[in-house]
């Protein structure tokens, strides 16, 4: 496969039918976005944050994990529960 037809749509494909690879993309993008909305929400502390786009399509390939990451991500004031 060349790279042109190395697509987000073919990687979602390979990613839902188990490709190792794919999978590992995901969960990296995955990551990479929690912690980019965790400082998101440090910073300007959003009642709401909305994903939208190609790979916000992925369901939750993508969100999911990025939910979880970005929990991860967070800063816990100390003492709050």
């Amino acid at each position: 496969m060349t790279s042109q037809e190395m697509t987000s749509k073919r990687i979602f494909e390979l990613a839902v039918a188990g490709d190792v690879l794919a999978l590992e993309a995901f969960d990296r993008t995955a990551r990479i976005l929690g912690m980019k909305l965790a400082d998101a929400v440090a910073h300007l502390s959003p009642e709401v944050i909305f994903l939208a786009g190609g790979l916000a399509a992925a369901g939750d390939l993508l969100l999911k994990p990025t939910g979880q990451y970005m929990n991860d991500f967070c800063f816990v004031f100390i003492g709050a529960r």
